[in-house]
């Protein structure tokens, strides 16, 4: 999937004259009405554009906006994500420049201009810019026809092309959007280590999952760290994924990829351009071991914490469900479900979530359900 643009959409854009300076949109006529009153008059001299909406979202809105003064509706057309929020955490957004970006880079950017912010747009955005049309021109008080010196031609950017599967990915967001806390869940394709959706054990163990290690995905991941274990309290803490031992869901869901195939492979997300240093495939794991942790993974399913997702679509489940502390002062708990179902491996965090069989496994499902439906 390219990352700045997905699928075409129509948009409307809502313009307001001199006389308004802001608008915004909701379902009801009063309370949009009491937001544009709340606004100050005579603030702009001339149209100022103040939101641009999907088709969609317009139609809710278009009957109020169109019989408020001043307003004129602008239709265009755009390439966009499928939806507002796909994976909107991962790719960034593409909005007007800021000062702070004016500031950074004042050779590149100018009043009026877009920028990638957050995620693949600001990491690839002079990638993905392209280069705009030049043109050097004379004119000598308006007398004479203005004389053009030079032009160079607009060149297209260039576009980033990453592992993001879109069924996987609004399944996803869909699953995540249903749980009112914050919440994360990433999805790797077991055969290749493709990231294709962005929603314990000892060191020695999970270095050979690749946790701790430096990976190179093309965009900012955090792989974990893991203690240790350099006394007997620490061993005992890191053994069951406490003490110092810190993962990220990208992080898990690699790990537990791993544990599928047999070996570790790094996860996978920009392939043009191709990262420069991605980790080294790991060794084989302990055969014994892996048998032995893919049959208790399966009976966390079958009779255990994550009997919810017990013949989900799909086929069988294997997975483990857990809660993490993270304030030394307090008992609550961030709720965890790391899996796979046939090739797609998957790990989901909740923030303050409690345990993962009440706030996790309902999120796999709805996931595991709307990929598989």
């Amino acid at each position: 999937m390219r990352s700045r643009r997905a699928s075409a959409a129509l948009l409307t854009a809502v313009m307001l004259g001199s006389g308004v300076a802001a608008c915004g949109s909701g379902g009801a006529g009063g309370a949009l009405d009491d937001f544009l009153d709340a606004w100050p008059i005579g603030t702009a001299t001339g149209p100022v554009e103040v939101v641009t909406l999907r088709e969609a979202d317009f139609s809710k809105v278009e009957k109020v906006l169109r019989k408020l003064r001043g307003v004129t509706l602008n239709a265009q057309k755009r390439e966009l994500a499928p939806s507002r929020m796909f994976a909107r955490a991962l790719l960034g957004t593409v909005d007007p420049v800021t000062a702070d970006d004016l500031k950074a880079d004042p050779g590149t950017l100018a009043a009026g201009d877009d920028a990638g912010h957050g995620g693949l747009q600001q990491r690839y955005d002079s990638r993905l810019r392209g280069t705009p049309a030049l043109a050097v021109v004379i004119e000598r008080d308006g007398r004479d026809e203005p004389v053009e010196l030079h032009r160079t031609e607009p060149v297209e950017g260039t576009p980033v092309r990453t592992t993001i599967d879109q069924p996987t990915q609004v399944a996803a967001d869909r699953a995540t959007a249903a749980e009112s806390r914050p919440s994360s869940l990433v999805a790797v394709r077991i055969s290749d280590s493709a990231v294709l959706a962005g929603a314990a054990g000892l060191q020695s163990a999970s270095t050979a999952v690749g946790l701790g290690s430096e990976w190179d995905l093309g965009v900012k991941a955090f792989s974990g760290t893991v203690s240790a274990a350099g006394d007997p309290a620490e061993l005992a803490q890191a053994a069951f994924g406490q003490g110092q031992t810190a993962v990220s869901p990208i992080a898990m869901a690699g790990a537990t990829a791993a544990v599928a195939r047999g070996r570790f492979l790094q996860p996978r997300l920009v392939l043009d351009p191709a990262p420069a240093e991605p980790a080294a495939d790991g060794a084989a794991l302990d055969k014994d071991a892996v048998s032995a942790l893919k049959r208790l993974m399966r009976e966390v399913v079958t009779s255990g914490t994550g009997r919810g997702l017990n013949n989900v679509e799909g086929g069988p489940v294997f997975g483990k469900t857990g809660s993490a502390e993270f304030d030394n002062s307090s008992t609550e708990t961030h709720a965890w479900f790391v899996g796979w179902q046939g090739d797609i491996a998957f790990a989901v965090l909740v923030e303050n979530g409690g345990a993962g069989a009440e706030t996790a496994v309902p999120i796999v499902r709805r996931f595991l359900t709307g990929l598989n439906g």
